[in-house]
């Protein structure tokens, strides 16, 4: 029931709302794939990036076959590599550079921002290598000129 009622202010864009009943929820049964996966939509829309990355990652985890919060999960993972970029906290961009790449590899995205990262770094060999990745992936998507 406390899931029904959160998806319905998700649905109506009381993203505030639905966080009270996920939580209550989540505290009885941390460990079900779709609260989760909710609670995650719920925090990366009110901005809670950090938190947000934190639930998906732990729905992933329970049901990595689950497209959607796989795709939550990777635009959360860009979105505080982006954070942690801006931070100067490159060992952590980074990381969560890498665990984009891994839950989407045909995307040449976090190829290009680990490539950019490593080049800033002075690390020219790692720079190098993620670069071609990324041109191999954007040639074999067939968008050579996209993000460029």
């Amino acid at each position: 029931m406390q899931y029904n009622l959160a998806l319905t202010y998700f649905q109506l864009n009381q993203f505030d709302k639905a966080r009270a009943p996920l939580e209550a929820a989540l505290q009885r049964w941390p460990d079900l794939f779709q609260l989760n996966a909710l609670y995650g939509a719920v925090l990366a829309k009110v901005g809670k990036e950090a938190s947000a990355y934190k639930a998906l990652r732990h729905a992933h985890e329970l049901n990595p076959q689950d497209s959607g919060a796989t795709q939550m999960l990777y635009m959360a993972a860009l979105e505080l590599a982006g954070k942690s970029e801006e931070g100067r906290d490159y060992s952590q961009s980074l990381t969560y550079l890498q665990e984009a790449a891994n839950l989407r590899p045909e995307q040449p995205e976090p190829h290009r921002r680990m490539a950019e990262i490593y080049s800033r770094t002075a690390k020219v060999d790692q720079a190098d290598a993620e670069q071609r990745e990324a041109d191999r992936l954007d040639k074999n998507s067939g968008n050579l000129d996209k993000g460029r």
